[in-house]
């Protein structure tokens, strides 16, 4: 059986050239890819989130400058400047771990927050902090000079029955609190939508990496062979089934982080957001929270070490440390799933 239970009789066979069989997953109630942890109605809010966010590109296009603006979609969709000297960057495998192309740069950066890659060790603290939300609408002096605080103070000055956002309405205050409000919310929709596109990106890469698997590994397995000098050599009697049971739950992974992301958006409200003060009542889901980001982070931490050996031009650990980090991710999902 392979690791999804599907029954495949050359999946523990290192010498089979054809790929092993897979399970197609879905959501049996709405018929989409699978989303766990996000309810079907979760899905559909946040596709209607992203609709409303981003929308559609509608440019006038006429023939004289259609192929410089397709090169520059291209570029925009399919790069990312380096944070050092902005050189486009494609990534090109599943790891999130960059270093600029360019020879005089060669600066090596996590490619979903974009800071240096030194800051995500454990030096610093811990791997993937950048899966927080840090919001910092409580900091002195928010944007155009205006502190959240400030504002309210000014508001309660004002009197009146009114509830603290209807406070001063229409005055300038009132109007500069609410775009700082939506600049905030906005920042926060960004902030979990690129790790959410970020994740689906590196899982496509690594599902193309992954159907080549028995192509890269004939050189790998002829050698081994070679090498022991027995004729049935077969890694242990498990073939490739450890390479395949690795990409199969790197796949796993990539999907929970992909769906935690717009989860959580959903899940923990920001402090910008009209259900603030509902929120902070609620102590159980503030402790949830905390839990869930650090279980989000040590599945990424996971991931990416996994994505880093198995899903690069070749194997970068043997295999034992390879079957040894795929249940320890297992282990991890679980943990996130059963929260």
């Amino acid at each position: 059986l392979t690791y999804e239970g599907v029954e495949d009789p050359s999946y523990q066979d290192c010498r089979s050239t054809k790929q092993p069989l897979k399970a197609h997953r879905f959501c049996f109630a709405c018929g989409e890819d699978r989303h766990w942890p996000m309810s079907c109605d979760q899905v559909q809010e946040w596709k209607d989130k992203i609709a409303e966010e981003i929308g559609d590109v509608e440019e006038e296009m006429n023939e004289a400058s259609y192929s410089d603006l397709a090169q520059k979609l291209w570029i925009k969709t399919n790069t990312r400047p380096c944070p050092e000297c902005n050189v486009p960057i494609e990534k090109d495998d599943g790891c999130n771990h960059m270093t600029c192309t360019n020879p005089a740069c060669r600066h090596e950066f996590c490619w979903i927050c974009r800071k240096g890659w030194n800051l995500h060790g454990s030096a610093t603290g811990g791997f993937y902090k950048c899966n927080i939300w840090q919001d910092d609408s409580g900091a002195k002096g928010g944007p155009d000079g205006i502190s959240p605080s400030a504002s309210n103070d000014v508001d309660q000055d004002l009197g009146g029955s009114a509830t603290l956002d209807d406070q001063g309405f229409g005055t300038a205050i009132h109007a500069a609190r609410e775009a700082y409000r939506t600049r905030r919310e906005m920042a926060r929709f960004l902030h979990h939508y690129t790790r959410w596109e970020a994740h689906g990106e590196s899982a496509s890469l690594e599902q193309n990496m992954a159907m080549k698997v028995c192509e890269r590994m004939a050189p790998v397995v002829k050698a081994a062979i070679e090498f022991d000098g027995n004729a049935e050599f077969n890694f242990g009697g498990k073939g490739l089934s450890f390479v395949y049971d690795a990409f199969t739950e790197l796949s796993e992974c990539r999907s929970v982080l992909k769906h935690s992301y717009a989860f959580s958006y959903f899940r923990y409200p920001g402090s910008s957001s009209h259900s603030i003060r509902r929120f902070l009542n609620m102590q159980n889901r503030r402790r949830e929270k905390t839990t869930f980001e650090r279980l989000q982070s040590e599945l990424e931490v996971l991931t990416e070490q996994m994505s880093d050996v198995v899903a690069r031009s070749h194997l970068r650990a043997s295999q034992i440390q390879i079957t040894f980090l795929t249940a320890k991710a297992a282990e991890k999902r679980d943990d996130l799933n059963n929260l």
